[in-house]
């Protein structure tokens, strides 16, 4: 029967809500920068108009925005790395605490303070991401309403293709990243029986599943590419062959899809990584001590005090940013 160990409920919710003001800050940052950004393509064309008239002020606004993007996004860069690096050290130490009180053998509790580490990231790294893929998706949007309504029904229709494909693959991805956290929580053990056969056939798993996770990612991006290419031919048609626009509408029309299309690519991988990390956060708060099957496995002594937790925990986030860097 298993231990009940302490009470453990790392999930993205509980990290947002702990958390919540320096990841907003950084948030905010971000969402700061990138609407500058999009003033980018019209200071661009300012500076031009400007230039050929001998007007530099157009010029001059185009290198304030840039300088401005640029400090905003080094003082982001600064802080962020020092919020992300707590933040895993925080719920590395509290994992890695509770499974010790629960009696988790060390080959897992170091798998999964390790798989944390895609947690934060999430956090760090893809969900900035999405909030600048979403900035450019809005303004995109915002200005095709001006230019092309049809464009724009176009640009409506390729998001929800791309919800399809996403939640039709949702199912495979979970399974997967199980798959891949299962063969993880097993290598110190492998490794540690010092028996080359079963370690080669660990590894061959491990790259097994692996590859299937990363050829899953591959076929996603593939599908969407064939939405959002095609959202740009016909982009290309509707504004040259039905509308007659102008040239400089059927430059903008053609930038901000371009624009919504970049931005698009972005969310198949989001989704992606918000399954696996919601399996990991699922597996991690499980302090059951038997393994797949019901066969209890070998237990370990906890740790003596938290600040040897806190330790390890350190420990594996240097190690984790060091593999990151």
């Amino acid at each position: 029967m298993a231990n009940e160990g302490p009470a453990l409920a790392v999930t993205h919710g509980n990290i947002f809500r702990r958390y919540w003001a320096p990841i907003l800050t950084t948030l905010g940052l971000i969402l700061f920068s990138s609407v500058l950004w999009l003033f980018q393509p019209f200071l661009l064309g300012v500076a031009i108009d400007g230039l050929i008239a001998d007007d530099w002020s157009g010029v001059v606004w185009l290198a304030l925005l840039q300088v401005g993007v640029l400090t905003i996004g080094m003082t982001r860069r600064f802080y962020d790395t020092r919020v992300y690096a707590r933040i895993y050290r925080d719920i590395a130490e509290q994992a890695v605490t509770a499974s010790q009180e629960a009696s988790l053998e060390l080959t897992r509790i170091t798998a999964r303070a390790g798989m944390l580490r895609e947690v934060v990231s999430f956090f760090e790294f893809s969900l900035p991401s999405s909030l600048r893929a979403v900035i450019n998706l809005v303004g995109s949007v915002a200005l095709l309403w001006f230019l092309s309504k049809t464009v724009l029904i176009a640009c409506g229709v390729a998001i929800v293709l791309m919800g399809i494909i996403g939640f039709a693959f949702s199912g495979r991805i979970k399974s997967l990243s199980r798959r891949i956290s299962d063969q993880q929580e097993r290598e110190v053990d492998v490794i540690s029986q010092g028996s080359r056969d079963d370690t080669r056939e660990h590894f061959r798993r491990l790259a097994r599943w692996q590859i299937a996770f990363s050829d899953t990612d591959v076929i996603m991006f593939g599908l969407s590419n064939v939405v959002l290419t095609s959202v740009l031919l016909f982009a290309l048609y509707q504004t040259v062959s039905v509308d007659n626009a102008e040239v400089g509408t059927i430059f903008a029309v053609f930038s901000y899809v371009t624009r919504f299309q970049f931005a698009a690519y972005n969310l198949p991988y989001t989704y992606q990584q918000l399954v696996r990390t919601l399996e990991i956060t699922e597996r991690v708060n499980r302090l059951d001590d038997t393994a797949e099957g019901g066969v209890e496995k070998e237990k370990t002594p906890p740790l003596r005090t938290k600040r040897e937790a806190a330790s390890l925990a350190s420990t594996l986030a240097l190690f984790g940013m060091k593999r990151r860097r």
